[in-house]
């Protein structure tokens, strides 16, 4: 749901809710309804009142009637097309600039993890308003996109995300300019020429498996069909994730049952 509205949008409209949170759920289903399907205002708005009526259990109209306009003029703000974003193109450049600085691996991971954050939510932002837009080299550090940026680091348990921060900024790597605001230092006059890989949006959670695929560490490879990160017993010669593995195995069999008829 998060990076593929677009799809996440017509499953709602097909299926039903998808989630526990109805009311991201209906936002998302406005979106798609005028933005996609290009439903009129009160074509629109009959729709999802019908859908709530055969989606919502003992619904009521009259109790529920702010929250649903509420989602129908979200969905319909021209600044609030459905997002899709597939992969997002990581350069060879901003891997060698981060490992140039004396840092820990640990902390390497963090800062491509934050450099990650900001090319997202500058694609995000391109996409929602429908017009490019200039990279916002400024992260924002707030406690829920810190908590992001951690988990996707994949970095060690013992390290705090507000002392690695800090130790970053003490070296000249990024400058906190205060109210959560950071300037990725780091991230300036980068050359986006040449592609070290595209990450898949299934893989934004697992940044820090990015560099050990960069530094060759970790037993992490990419899907050779698919490009999705994997990582992989010691010694093992698999060149595939599990998914394309599969159809890889289903081809050779029917391949070998056409051969042996």
């Amino acid at each position: 749901m998060q990076y593929d509205e677009i799809s996440y949008g017509k499953a709602v409209k097909e299926n039903g809710f998808q989630g526990d949170n109805l009311t991201k759920d209906l936002v998302i289903l406005s979106k798609y309804l005028c933005h996609i399907d290009g439903l009129k205002p009160k074509a629109h708005k009959d729709f999802v009142y019908d859908f709530c009526k055969k989606n919502i259990y003992d619904f009521n109209e009259v109790k529920h009637y702010k929250t649903i306009d509420s989602c129908i003029r979200k969905g319909r703000d021209k600044h609030c097309y459905p997002i899709r974003i597939k992969s997002i193109p990581i350069y060879e450049e901003i891997l060698k600039k981060i490992d140039s600085y004396d840092v820990a691996d640990d902390y390497k991971k963090v800062m491509l993890s934050m450099y990650l954050d900001r090319i997202i939510t500058k694609e995000k932002k391109s996409q929602r308003l429908r017009c490019g837009q200039d990279l916002n080299l400024c992260y924002y550090g707030n406690n829920k996109t810190n908590k992001l940026v951690y988990n996707s680091s994949r970095i060690g348990s013992t390290y705090k995300i507000k002392n690695v921060l800090r130790d970053l900024n003490k070296n000249g790597v990024i400058h906190d300019v205060g109210r959560n605001r950071i300037i990725l230092k780091f991230a300036e006059n980068i050359n986006d020429e040449k592609i070290f890989h595209n990450l898949q949006s299934c893989d934004f959670d697992k940044v820090g498996w990015l560099w050990d695929l960069y530094k060759k560490k970790n037993n992490i490879i990419r899907c050779k069909d698919c490009d999705v990160m994997v990582r992989i017993k010691l010694r093992s010669k698999t060149t595939r994730c599990s998914v394309c593995q599969y159809i890889e195995d289903n081809k050779n069999k029917r391949k070998w049952d056409k051969n042996n008829k």
